[in-house]
């Protein structure tokens, strides 16, 4: 004959409520309605008469973008020969989660307002912070 489980579940290390808008518990399955109240860390444990377990515990983050960078169409001269840069920088106090990915995209002119990818090569790197660096203009 199988034990009955009873299931607790404990964010930040303490006991959860599981008794709030957004929060189900099906079997030991959690499901939270995603809030930025809900991050943080989550474990579970699960008892019956012969003793308990616990899981390891998860760090649960909400994914955010707080709007788009967006920079229209500039001009810039660079010096054959050079090495050239572009900052791609967020606004003050955009949060973003997790790390944002860069994309550069061009215009063919500027009457044309379809964007268009650039590939990157050995010529051309994004670095970690969405810095465009163009090697050797010519």
């Amino acid at each position: 004959m199988c034990a009955s489980f009873r299931y607790e579940w404990f964010k930040d290390g303490i006991p959860f409520n599981l008794n709030q808008n957004g929060v189900s518990l099906s079997g030991g399955n959690l499901s939270i309605k995603a809030s930025s109240a809900i991050e943080g860390y989550y474990q579970c444990s699960a008892s019956n008469a012969f003793g308990i377990a616990r899981s390891n515990t998860s760090r649960l983050r909400q994914l955010k973008l707080d709007g788009t960078t967006s920079v229209g169409p500039q001009t810039r001269t660079a010096q054959s020969g050079s090495t050239f840069s572009l900052p791609c920088t967020l606004q003050p106090g955009q949060a973003v989660v997790p790390s944002a990915i860069y994309k550069w995209e061009t215009v063919q002119n500027q009457d044309d307002p379809n964007f268009i990818p650039i590939n990157l090569d050995q010529r051309l790197q994004i670095d970690n912070n969405g810095m465009s660096c163009f090697d050797m203009i010519s």
